[in-house]
């Protein structure tokens, strides 16, 4: 599971907010938004202002969005009760950079604000998820639920020829 391997990943970096991949120097892979939200408060709508590009959101580990730069979807709100906290992850996919014309510098990330409501919310922990070491993960055994996991495995090939991996049931993978 990712939460299990974050020390192994990649340092925390404290900061008041969201900031994007090119402001730590992180070029490719993921971003790690995280946070503690204290209650209370009711429902309230999840505003993330211009994620680059893919964003899935959790709350306390339990999968309860999705946010894409380039699709309209679905509020997300949260809400908690009196002395009640959670922790709200946002992991980040940068999905590849514009190459040509006027979007040329193409931040990836949070490029905005992150608000609950119309209140911004401050004091983040992001981690730069490179993905291009992952020889200090601590590999388990997989997790049969909606959270974000390094899955491994080996086959053997008698004649090396062309070859396809079926993925049935995944949805999306890097």
């Amino acid at each position: 599971p990712l939460w299990d391997n974050l020390d192994n990943l990649a340092p925390a970096i404290h900061s008041a907010a969201p900031k994007t991949m090119e402001e730590l120097g992180q070029d490719f892979g993921y971003i790690l938004y995280s946070t503690t939200l204290r209650g209370p408060f009711e429902p309230l709508d999840l505003v993330l202002e211009h994620v680059h590009d893919r964003a899935l959101v959790f709350l306390d580990g339990k999968f309860v969005g999705l946010r894409e730069r380039s699709r309209t979807m679905d509020e997300i709100k949260l809400s908690l009760g009196v002395n009640e906290t959670a922790r709200l992850d946002i992991l980040v996919e940068n999905m590849g950079r514009v190459n040509y014309g006027p979007k040329l510098f193409d931040r990836k990330g949070i490029i905005g604000s992150i608000r609950l409501g119309q209140r911004f919310h401050f004091g983040w922990e992001i981690r730069c998820l490179t993905m291009d070491d992952l020889s200090r993960l601590n590999w388990q055994s997989p997790v049969h639920t909606k959270q974000p996991q390094f899955l491994r495995g080996t086959f053997r090939v008698d004649t090396p020829t062309d070859t396809f991996l079926k993925l049935e049931g995944f949805t999306k993978g890097f």
